[in-house]
């Protein structure tokens, strides 16, 4: 099974929703939206945090957030922003589920024999 296999099938069932493996084949573009994401999470106050995690858990897909411009802002995250809105989750929560998906998928590829490429 591939990374993106393992990741997806992971996923889905901590989200409550099909995950497509393809989108997430690549194990570094994987764990580089995660970093970017938890850096940006990471970052805010709790009270931003918290709305943050409002506005995504009521379906609002932030990748395709604009300023008072309409230039599109390109926060962090990738897929991770659309698969939030979509399962109706906070985004601490769905990043949360999405870092326990990729270590699974790690250690499962590990443990299947092909430990992953460097």
């Amino acid at each position: 099974m591939s990374f993106g296999d393992a990741f997806a099938r992971d996923l889905s069932k901590r989200a409550g929703l099909a995950v497509d493996a393809a989108a997430f084949a690549d194990r570094d573009r994987v764990g580089g939206h995660l970093d970017d994401l938890q850096a940006f999470v990471g970052a805010l106050d709790q009270v931003s945090r918290d709305s943050l995690d409002v506005v995504v858990a009521d379906g609002i897909d932030l990748s395709y957030a604009t300023d008072d411009a309409d230039s599109q802002i390109g926060l962090p995250g990738g897929p991770f922003l659309a698969l939030a809105a979509a399962a109706r989750r906070p985004l601490s929560t769905m990043l949360a589920e999405a870092q326990e998906s990729y270590q699974v998928a790690l250690h499962y590829r590990h443990v299947d024999g092909r430990a992953p490429r460097a």
